[in-house]
């Protein structure tokens, strides 16, 4: 069921999962999502950028077209939640690209908020403030901000107010960002950037053991592997592969974050849960976003062993399919 805004809400719900965008619910969490409704618990989906503004003031770019199709990609995610089986509300704000002239700057390598949104974190938070006093959830999901992007930080920032704002029992649980989180070293990089220790993300430290040489073809080499960002475009992987030589020649001069810490002094312990069960529940979910993943090509081959072998990963040789999640220690 949709709530068509926040005074609708009436009941309570024991899992609220914040998404900054229309799509990122799904593809992170739903093996978890799909447990929690199998077990009869009830969850509801907090989109928070969802609006659409007037065709013309849209950015043109091509590369962007299937990003600013606001109308197809509510209509996916429609079909997603019922997939799910869960409520959700829109908050109906703007995404960053249509917030702001120039949207390649929606990646940031800094870990806080971006020059201008401020006013809108503050009404952001006091929204999904709201919510959570409503619905009474013992456990709120938010986006650990994997990959930069300034959606995605602009809803951490919400979440550190919030544990201190709202109740004493509620758990906040960060989520890594798919498909993100399958970029080598870019968890590493965002648990850094947040004071958190790298080590417990099971990444090598390709920068420490490896020269800028060798880093450069290791990162290459699984870049090959990871289609969701690259597309079809082979040009795309020559850019991705300039990125991230600057990305390696930024760290190396030393603006790479501290290496140990803890947020706002409470640390992150990560938890790995099993979805085996629910591994096929979690691909049919992706696969209601085709506007997200029709670039990639051989769909649905590559995206299925994609984040097979992401969750197969994370469950350091158990042989179960997994998501992470990273517990705020209270």
């Amino acid at each position: 069921m949709q709530y068509e805004n926040i005074a609708a809400i009436n009941k309570t719900y024991p899992h609220v999962y914040l998404a900054p965008h229309l799509d990122d619910a799904a593809f992170s969490c739903s093996g978890l999502i799909a447990r929690q409704v199998r077990a009869g618990e009830a969850v509801l989906v907090v989109t928070v950028f969802t609006a659409d503004i007037a065709p013309e003031k849209k950015p043109h770019d091509p590369a962007l077209k299937n990003v600013v199709d606001t109308a197809r990609r509510r209509g996916e995610d429609r079909n997603a939640m019922d997939e799910m089986g869960v409520d959700y509300i829109w908050l109906d704000h703007q995404d960053w690209i249509f917030r702001h002239r120039h949207p390649i700057y929606r990646y940031s390598l800094s870990p806080g908020l971006l020059r201008g949104e401020q006013e809108l974190t503050d009404l952001i938070t006091s929204e999904i403030r709201e919510i959570c006093q409503r619905v009474q959830n013992r456990h709120l999901y938010v986006p650990l901000g994997v990959g930069q992007h300034a959606d995605h930080q602009l809803v951490f920032q919400c979440s550190l107010r919030l544990a201190q704002q709202v109740r004493p029992d509620l758990q906040i649980i960060y989520y890594e960002e798919i498909p993100y989180v399958l970029f080598p070293n870019l968890l590493s990089y965002r648990l850094m950037s947040i004071g958190q220790d790298p080590a417990q993300s099971s990444e090598p430290d390709l920068l420490q053991t490896l020269s800028m040489m060798q880093a450069g073809r290791a990162f290459w080499s699984q870049l090959r592997e990871v289609p969701t960002l690259l597309g079809k475009n082979p040009w795309m992987r020559w850019l991705a592969y300039g990125v991230i030589w600057a990305f390696l020649i930024y760290v190396k001069i030393g603006m790479r974050p501290r290496k140990t810490g803890s947020l706002y002094g409470r640390p992150l312990v990560a938890q790995q849960i099993d979805i085996s069960p629910d591994l096929e529940k979690k691909f049919r979910a992706v696969r209601c976003y085709p506007s997200q993943i029709e670039q990639i090509l051989d769909y649905p081959e590559k995206m299925r062993r994609m984040l097979a072998t992401y969750a197969g990963a994370l469950s350091s040789g158990t042989k179960i399919f997994a998501e992470r999640y990273w517990f705020l220690v209270k």
